[in-house]
């Protein structure tokens, strides 16, 4: 076979090396495919490689040439594995890449299996969709856990992943994802032979392609890579050994499948006690899921004339899967079995092997029972040590199951109507949430799902209605300040207007862990790139944030992790030398603080050298030659656009433009950036940030006629100015002496041209605000308070408009508008100075008339 081996191997790297758009080199390669086609076509034994060359070259006149390329790149892929272990692979036409019934490239068959069989009802496939997406996101930083924590649980990951992949199988296979159960298969087999923490790489490699497999079937698209040509890229990493021991995906069998895994069920009967495992969270979410797939069983029973469709029981087919396939991965191990077996006789039923009889539905009845008295257990044990003892219950169901296959009469167990028999809990009586004894109720959440659309509706009215109230209200207090009645109900309703208000923001905040959760797969393939050894941790990951915010958060916290591996943490030679441990240290953390929301990216590596940084910043032109900055302001030049302290340009950083990225972004989000350095100790980058991005936290204040408000985040201090706190440059600039720093004063009267009531500084209100670490004074007539409110665009006419965000309805009917402090400063800094000299040597002539 040597000279085969030769022949695949030079058409593997011809591809790699070759560009679609270059006619010589797709020349090229069809001459190699019919030399491998020449070399082969007299050996009966090769068979399946030259169907696959003749697709191949067939292909190639029926489609443009990067999709061409791509078919050649996956068969090359697949004939690599083929010349090791024939057995093993499946090439491009052998495997289904179709969606909904809509083939594309390659035949629809794989050895009579589809990859995805046509037709799939598409409420199970949104279902599964939706489930698995943020199950593949606990799978993977459970795996990543593992690996950034050496002392890890190595057992305790090895059975997580065999368990997830079970469901994943079962939930696949049931709808229809042929290629997802197959491949998961595979994997279960190499996890006899192999542990998962030894497997890391790969596993990560299925979680990429699954999820590829999840975006592509969401978005009605063409598989983009097949579970042959999947299954052939896994094996390459693997031993040849293991390889062999792997079952040929053309071997399975969904039936077999299932018989295999009934005659290895264990005993119904096992230990008297078992532990749950898992995610308390996500637990308490499947228990929600469970008990609506076990109520529409329930109905569609009740509600039948006691004949049954295919339909129907498929949908109870379905139901039951579901609920077996959850709690298998939280090891409820009584509702698994009793699933299990009773999947077995509806699988019988779906082949038309059995009949739906009443005795069958009869016991479907009793499983409903009995499962949603086994989630009251688990419920239960929630809130305890998280251990369940058998109940009889369950028992009695297996036994009665057992009769009816013998064909005897089934003593079905008798339902309970409350959860007996576990552990008690720890406290006599179980705390509700709300503090409350009682001990009917437990500390377990239920969860109803929401279309997001329908959600933003309703949060959106909620605003309007929060508007509206107090308008109504000004307008009680005012022409109704006498009527003690309208006065107490008008207080009332506005507090449960702003409490419904923090009801509905609420519903809108989702945890910060699935973005926490990308970045330490970041993590750890950057460091893998540039060859660091990192230790990464988070912490706060509970964390809630606005789910809009959280989207927009994605792309600066990637490139600010990204920066902290690349220019933070040295290389593992660099670090020993400094007497510092090979293992850089990476720390991303979030936390509640007031009404915002706190994110921290720390590293233990080399830090910022502010003379390094004002060196590399006056090099560029990014400051004058001498420019006196304090070390906060220094920090902050590697924000300016352009500037980089990298010496290599990489595909990581170096370029300059990702820092001057996130700023803009996180300003955008009404945030703010401040960091902390110590020369080869490490930086802290604190990311400030509201809640939401729909409410803003400021403070009214009143300049002439116009109101505006300043967000919270924003504001240092509030102040009166005295007569030795003024100053003013020849250039006619005004400044205030403010805890020994001159700050530049800035009217919004020059800003947005209206008449303010005080010219003289000695008679208005100073705002000290902050930019970049910058403070700079703003002069308003009046502070007016506090304001809570929904944010307003101001449309399409104005969205052009600098130093304004958006704008607000006051309670009076007026609008208010909502200042960016960010963009204020620098239209306060382009503003002319000739009303600005007007206005000031008028002050100064009034203050020097006072003095006299």
């Amino acid at each position: 076979m040597s000279a085969l081996t030769d022949k695949v191997n030079e058409l593997s790297l011809l591809i790699v090396m070759s560009s679609s758009d270059d006619a010589e080199s797709q020349r090229m390669i069809l001459e190699l495919f019919r030399e491998l086609a020449t070399l082969i076509s007299s050996d009966p034994s090769h068979k399946r490689l030259a169907v696959a060359v003749d697709y191949v070259v067939a292909q190639n006149t029926k489609i443009d040439g990067a999709t061409w390329n791509k078919l050649a790149q996956e068969f090359t892929t697949a004939a690599v594995a083929y010349v090791e272990n024939a057995s093993t692979v499946g090439f491009p036409n052998e495997a289904a890449v179709s969606v909904a019934g809509t083939e594309t490239i390659g035949n629809a068959e794989h050895n009579g299996i589809n990859d995805i069989r046509p037709n799939i009802e598409p409420s199970f496939l949104s279902e599964f969709i939706e489930t698995h997406g943020s199950m593949l996101d606990d799978f993977e930083a459970s795996i990543l856990d593992f690996q950034f924590n050496p002392g890890g649980d190595g057992e305790e990951l090895h059975a997580g992943v065999k368990r997830y992949l079970h469901n994943l199988k079962g939930d696949a296979g049931s709808i229809g994802l042929n290629g997802i159960e197959r491949v998961c298969h595979i994997i279960e087999d190499k996890l006899v032979s192999e542990r998962a923490g030894n497997m890391v790489p790969r596993l990560l490699l299925f979680r990429e392609w699954a999820t590829s497999w999840l975006k592509s079937l969401a978005a009605q698209q063409p598989i983009s890579e097949s579970s042959a040509s999947f299954i052939a890229r896994f094996h390459s990493g693997a031993p040849a050994s293991i390889q062999k021991s792997a079952a040929s995906p053309s071997a399975v069998d969904p039936k077999a499948e299932l018989d295999r895994h009934a005659k290895n069920l264990p005993e119904p009967v096992g230990a008297e006690e078992y532990t749950l495992s898992g995610d308390r969270e996500i637990l308490t979410e499947f228990a929600s899921e469970a008990e609506e797939h076990l109520n529409n069983v329930e109905n569609l029973i009740l509600e039948s004339d006691g004949s049954f469709t295919k339909d129907n029981v498929d949908t109870i087919f379905r139901g039951v899967h579901s609920v077996k396939g959850g709690s298998a991965y939280f090891n409820l191990d009584e509702m698994t079995k009793t699933s299990h077996v009773l999947e077995n006789l509806l699988h019988e039923t779906r082949d038309g092997k059995r009949t739906f009889d009443q005795g069958l539905s009869d016991l479907v009845l009793s499983y409903t029972d009995l499962q949603k008295t086994l989630l009251g257990r688990a419920r239960q044990a929630l809130s305890a040590d998280g251990k369940i003892k058998r109940c009889a219950e369950s028992k009695q169901f297996l036994s009665a199951l057992e009769s009816y296959i013998r064909g005897e009469n089934a003593a079905l167990p008798t339902p309970t109507a409350k959860v007996e028999g576990n552990n008690p809990p720890a406290k006599s009586t179980i705390e509700s949430e709300t503090g409350d004894k009682n001990g009917d109720k437990l500390n377990v959440k239920n969860f109803v799902k929401i279309d997001t659309g329908r959600l933003d509706h309703l949060i959106d009215s909620i605003g309007e209605m929060v508007i509206y109230s107090s308008m109504l209200i000004r307008h009680c207090r005012e022409h109704l300040e006498a009527n003690e009645e309208v006065l107490n109900v008008s207080h009332r309703v506005e507090k449960f207007a702003r409490d419904l208000q923090d009801i509905g923001m609420s519903m809108r905040l989702v945890p910060i862990k699935g973005l926490f959760q990308k970045m330490s797969r970041l993590v750890w393939d950057t460091a893998k790139k540039i060859g660091k050894e990192i230790t990464f941790e988070m912490s706060g990951e509970d964390t809630e944030l606005d789910r809009n915010l959280i989207d927009k958060l994605a792309d600066p916290l990637m490139h600010m992790v990204r920066n902290a591996l690349d220019h933070g943490v040295e290389p593992p030679d660099e670090r020993e030398k400094k007497g510092k441990a090979r293992t850089g240290r990476v720390v991303l953390s979030a936390a509640h603080s007031g009404g915002s929301i706190i994110i921290k990216i720390e590293d233990d590596g080399r830090g910022l050298d502010p003379e390094k940084l004002v060196a590399k910043a006056t090099e560029k032109g990014v400051i004058e030659p001498g420019t006196k900055l304090t070390e906060q302001e220094i920090f902050q030049l590697i924000f300016a656009p352009g500037f980089s302290t990298a010496a290599v340009v990489t595909d990581i950083s170096g370029r300059g433009v990702g820092m001057d990225v996130v700023r803009r972004n996180v300003e955008g989000l009404r945030g703010n950036i401040h960091i902390q350095s110590t020369v080869n100790r490490g930086s802290v980058f604190t990311i400030e940030l509201p809640l939401t991005l729909a409410i803003i936290d400021g403070i009214e204040v009143r300049v002439g006629q116009e109101h505006f408000i300043i967000p919270s985040l924003s504001i240092v201090e509030f102040i009166r100015p005295k007569a030795d706190m003024l100053s003013k440059t020849l250039d006619c600039g005004e400044t205030f002496h403010f805890r020994g720093k001159y700050l530049p004063i800035f009217r919004l009267c020059d800003l947005y041209e209206t008449e303010a009531q005080f010219q003289n500084p000695l008679d208005a209100n100073f705002v000290i605000v902050q930019n970049n670490q910058e403070l700079v004074a703003i002069m308003v007539d009046e502070i007016l308070g506090e304001y809570s409110t929904v944010i307003k665009s101001l449309g399409p006419t104005f969205e052009g408009n600098r130093g304004v965000s958006g704008c607000a309805i006051m309670p009076s009917g007026d609008v208010a508008l909502i200042l960016d402090v960010r963009t204020l400063v620098q239209l306060a800094r382009s503003v002319p100075l000739s009303r600005r000299a007007v206005a000031i040597s008028q002050a100064s002539q009034e203050g020097a008339g006072d003095a006299a």
